[in-house]
């Protein structure tokens, strides 16, 4: 009868007798499962095999790898068990449980008495994947002094030094560089390397060791994507920073990021240009035309750009390549917003782009901006001030036919 028509007879219930261990091989089992040294020794004297399995395969010296019994797997092997044996259902060795587990000590002495190395996890990972990913540097170190190879890739394309990164373990990492881990590997389904997956993963203290070892702080994976992009992408600003203290030496690295910069500011994305703000990039910088952050998004009429930008140090003095300020730029977008900003931070109103002398006033009238015209207009701009041709705001705004502009520019 079942447990639950007892109980709803009314019947009580009592526990099952103990079963005791039916032969010498299973009383040696249980003895190791319990952790019971000299009820191990006291069975193998009187002959119980060391290498019996239970009915899952298991032996004793499978289970006392398991538990991390030192002193029973060391007494085990002195009489004989199998290093190497395999765990009948697992499929694993002593060896690969000891690693697992993270008992240094019994790794030690089972490679020492000649436990092999080669034996696969989920996945084919190797012994060396499995103690990097743990980050055990210790048994990084045994296994590698074994002959592990640091190089071996797994089922899914990862080295150890990619199990390392993708699990955040600095000290495995730096230990499998020294044993000329390949920093230069990039796996072959996304073509990223470990200096990609380390900054999507917010991990900045691996880029410089990464980096020193060779790898390549600029290469691309096969979406087009630099380290730097994908830090971006994920908001690690500290691994934007990481990189970017790179940049010092490495003028790619530098240009990359100055490249993203512009892009960034061009398209108002503000949170990517805090990062690298934040991450130290100069922010009055040339850009590559030889124009000024702050003067491209002026000119985009990006107004939380052109705030984040003042925040940052930018100045409204800055030039582009005609001369112009980003009060110009302003002017020449038409966005009354941005030119309030600019006025609010100092710009000089009557200033004169190099090229041409143009003021911003004179600007927006040849765009028929009225909203700006109207803007500079009380806050003082001087309408009669003539360019390098001798026209003023109005004769532009006439030009223009913004009738509206006129009208403004004529009371």
């Amino acid at each position: 009868m079942t447990a639950w028509l007892l109980l709803a007879a009314g019947q009580e219930l009592t526990a099952p007798p103990p079963k005791f261990p039916e032969t010498p091989a299973e009383a040696l089992l249980a003895a190791v499962r319990a952790g019971n040294l000299s009820e191990v020794e006291h069975l193998i004297a009187l002959g119980a095999p060391v290498n019996g399995r239970d009915v899952l395969g298991s032996t004793p010296l499978l289970e006392a790898a398991w538990s991390g019994n030192l002193e029973i797997a060391d007494f085990l092997i002195q009489h004989g068990a199998d290093v190497n044996v395999h765990h009948g259902e697992a499929d694993a060795t002593p060896l690969q449980y000891a690693v697992l587990t993270g008992h240094v000590d019994l790794v030690r002495l089972l490679l020492h008495a000649g436990a092999q190395i080669t034996g696969k996890y989920r996945d084919g990972q190797g012994l060396l994947n499995v103690a990097a990913a743990r980050g055990n540097g210790q048994i990084v170190d045994l296994l590698l002094e074994a002959r592990a190879d640091p190089r071996a890739v797994d089922a899914n394309g990862n080295t150890p030094l990619d199990s390392a990164v993708l699990h955040g373990q600095t000290s495995a990492v730096e230990i499998l560089l020294r044993h000329n881990a390949d920093a230069r590997y990039v796996h072959p389904r996304d073509g990223r390397g470990a200096l990609h997956e380390a900054c999507m993963r917010g991990y900045a203290n691996l880029v410089q060791p990464l980096v020193n070892a060779g790898a390549d702080a600029t290469g691309r994976d096969r979406f087009g994507e630099t380290p730097l992009d994908i830090a971006l992408a994920y908001q690690n600003g500290n691994c934007v920073a990481a990189l970017l203290r790179l940049g010092q030496t490495l003028e790619k690295s530098r240009r990359i990021a100055e490249e993203t910069m512009e892009a960034a500011t061009l398209r108002g994305q503000t949170e990517i240009a805090r990062l690298l703000l934040n991450s130290g990039l100069a922010v009055n910088r040339p850009t590559a035309d030889g124009s000024t952050y702050l003067n491209d998004a002026a000119l985009k009429g990006q107004g939380k750009m052109v705030q984040l930008l003042l925040e940052h140090g930018a100045l409204v003095t800055a030039r582009n390549q005609n001369g112009g300020t980003p009060l110009h730029d302003a002017a020449l977008s038409g966005n009354a917003e941005v030119v309030a900003l600019l006025l609010d931070h100092g710009a000089a109103i009557d200033d004169r782009e190099t090229e041409s002398e143009a003021t911003a006033l004179m600007m927006a009238a040849s765009m028929g901006r009225a909203e700006v015209v109207a803007l500079l207009l009380k806050r003082g701009a001087n309408r009669r001030l003539r360019d390098k041709a001798g026209h003023t705001a109005l004769e532009r705004a006439r030009e223009s036919g913004s009738a509206e502009t006129i009208q403004l520019l004529t009371r």
